[in-house]
């Protein structure tokens, strides 16, 4: 079966995580919003064997705002990729604000997939984001 997860960079646990769900589990495909963080110092390379991994680039309207949001990120190429996505389960996570994650939950529910979203709570998440996501009835 299928799978797409779609998260903002490679992590070293992450990159162990999706091997063993390739390895035993699903035809996966990973697609990183950026290689790495301003912030993460640790060298990765997402290229492994046993997935699809897709690294799409930051429009260059979003320069500026990563100056002050590190985790933000916006790429024309996310409808492209998350329209044309086969997958019929897709995972979003990394970061649940940012556009393409949004632009990617929206696309897989137009879509009619099984949508997900994988993250780490780090606070209170009685935000307008939140609110938005749990409304699409997709990441409950």
């Amino acid at each position: 079966m299928k799978l797409s997860i779609y998260t903002n960079i490679p992590t070293p646990n992450q990159l162990d995580f999706f091997k063993a769900l390739a390895d035993n589990f699903f035809d996966l495909q990973v697609i990183y919003y950026a290689y790495r963080e301003p912030n993460r110092y640790w060298k990765l390379h997402p290229k492994v064997v046993g997935y699809k991994v897709v690294v799409v680039k930051d429009s260059i309207l979003v320069k500026p705002i990563l100056k002050k949001y590190i985790s933000f990120h916006f790429s024309w190429s996310i409808f492209r990729i998350a329209w044309n996505d086969e997958s019929p389960i897709i995972i979003v996570g990394g970061a649940y604000n940012t556009p393409n994650t949004i632009i990617a939950a929206i696309i897989g529910k137009i879509r009619r997939k099984k949508v997900a979203f994988f993250g780490e709570r780090l606070y209170d998440t009685k935000n307008i984001f939140h609110y938005f996501l749990k409304k699409l009835h997709c990441c409950q």
